[in-house]
């Protein structure tokens, strides 16, 4: 079981029940809708308490980068700046390491992004710090309660609520105000995401510095990597995937432009992830 054999989890600076945590931290990022089942639904090719794997790989038709490079980084390293003990990146700093810095892909996202992360919030396990990584430039994370005040700016929080809106909405609200639909009208330069447990999430939201901010709903997906088992919702989505369907969706509604692939390597490290659990249980 993966308490067994977890080497790879260690090297990654992930606890052992990474498996559980993330899906429940990101629930707050998707409306309450069920999830549309066909002939195309996937039946688990394995399940435990902890995951349901899929016969299917998600990727398959994703533009994301090969993960060949960091199978080959057999040795930790200092990271640059704090000169901690790492393994592929420093989830501390947001950074790569000198050995894998060169073969990291780099995204640029469409528009600028925030993660409030609770500190009471294992930084090892969560895909949140993923996005800095391959978005440098684009994403942030900042520790809960030291965070801007987004009262004073342009900013949408990522959050369910009987006022949230979808992307769609915003835009025909703008279009029904006189003014067309665009990147340049787009009344919103930052976006908001919310890294935490569901019961950790209102304490952040009722900041505030947050607790005014217009609210948007992400278009219900299922996770590509991990769920929980029967009973639980489908629609919870690691941090790191609400921040690529966000994008994607902005790409086709705010931008109004057919989505081409180009965040598909912000799950550059979450398809590592997902091959490896894979590589465990396929044995």
């Amino acid at each position: 079981m993966v308490e067994a054999d977890s080497g790879w989890i260690d090297c990654m600076d992930m606890e052992t029940d990474l498996l559980e945590v993330d899906i429940q931290r990101s629930r707050s990022v998707l409306p309450n809708a069920k999830w549309l089942v066909g002939a195309n639904a996937r039946d688990p090719a394995w399940t435990s308490g902890k995951l349901v794997l899929e016969k299917e790989n998600p990727f398959s038709t994703l533009n994301i980068s090969n993960t060949e490079i960091l199978n080959e980084q057999d040795e930790r390293q200092p990271c640059t700046l704090c000169c901690k003990s790492r393994k592929f990146f420093c989830y501390s700093c947001h950074l790569p390491l000198a050995s894998t810095k060169d073969h990291i892909p780099t995204v640029k996202l469409p528009v600028q992004i925030d993660i409030v992360k609770h500190p009471g919030e294992v930084e090892g396990k969560s895909t949140a710090v993923h996005a800095p990584i391959l978005a440098p430039g684009h994403v942030k994370i900042h520790l809960f309660p030291d965070i801007p005040d987004y009262s004073k700016e342009r900013a949408l929080l990522v959050f369910p609520g009987k006022d949230s809106k979808s992307l769609e909405q915003i835009c025909d609200n703008i279009s029904i105000s006189g003014t067309k639909s665009s990147e340049h009208s787009f009344p919103y330069d930052k976006i908001v995401f919310i890294d935490s447990t569901w019961n950790q999430c209102r304490k952040i939201c009722d900041d505030i510095r947050i607790n005014s901010l217009p609210r948007v709903v992400i278009e219900s997906r299922q996770t590509m990597f991990w769920r929980t088992q029967a009973g639980k919702p489908k629609e919870y989505l690691a941090t790191i995937e609400a921040i690529y369907y966000f994008c994607v969706d902005y790409n086709r509604v705010v931008l109004g432009k057919q989505y081409e692939g180009e965040y598909d390597n912000i799950l550059f490290f979450f398809k590592f992830m997902y091959q490896k659990i894979h590589e465990l249980y396929s044995e």
